[in-house]
């Protein structure tokens, strides 16, 4: 009876979803593409980013020079005009990450605990004339958001 009544609710799930035409959507698509990151002169690492899920979601690779290795997805939200971004990577580390396009650069912001502490952290997207994205990454740990930058990579296209 369970898979029957499952059969029966997917049809209205994917209705409530929505077809991915909303303009939100494509906020993003500036960051697909296959990359190569710097920092300064210096590669740090490879990015591809692609849209799946007939283009409803973003997905990154990403591959470190350091031997670290992640994944993102990312997704819009119609009804909060909203992005949300889950990270994962080598390390064990889990990061949602929520946000929206603002004077056309994607600006996202999350929260952790470490140990009993917040960590704060955001993250923007810097899409440039020349095709090129940069990302700057920064962490605070206090509510005053005193940031150090954790990442600033600049995507170039492979």
């Amino acid at each position: 009876m369970k898979n029957i009544v499952l059969f029966l609710l997917l049809p209205l799930f994917a209705l409530s979803q929505g077809n991915c035409s909303d303009p939100g959507f494509r906020d993003f698509d500036f960051w697909i593409g296959d990359w190569v990151v710097y920092n300064g002169e210096n590669i740090v690492g490879h990015s591809s980013i692609k849209p799946i899920l007939d283009s409803c979601v973003i997905e990154e690779t990403w591959s470190g020079a350091s031997g670290s290795n992640g994944k993102s997805f990312n997704s819009y939200f119609p009804e909060r005009e909203e992005w949300e971004q889950t990270w994962v990577d080598n390390s064990g580390s889990t990061i949602h990450f929520t946000g929206k396009l603002i004077n056309g650069n994607m600006v996202m912001h999350a929260q952790n605990l470490r140990g009993n502490s917040p960590v704060y952290y955001e993250m923007t997207y810097f899409p440039k004339a020349n095709g090129n994205v940069q990302q700057v990454w920064k962490q605070s740990s206090d509510e005053k958001k005193t940031w150090i930058v954790l990442f600033d990579g600049l995507y170039k296209r492979r």
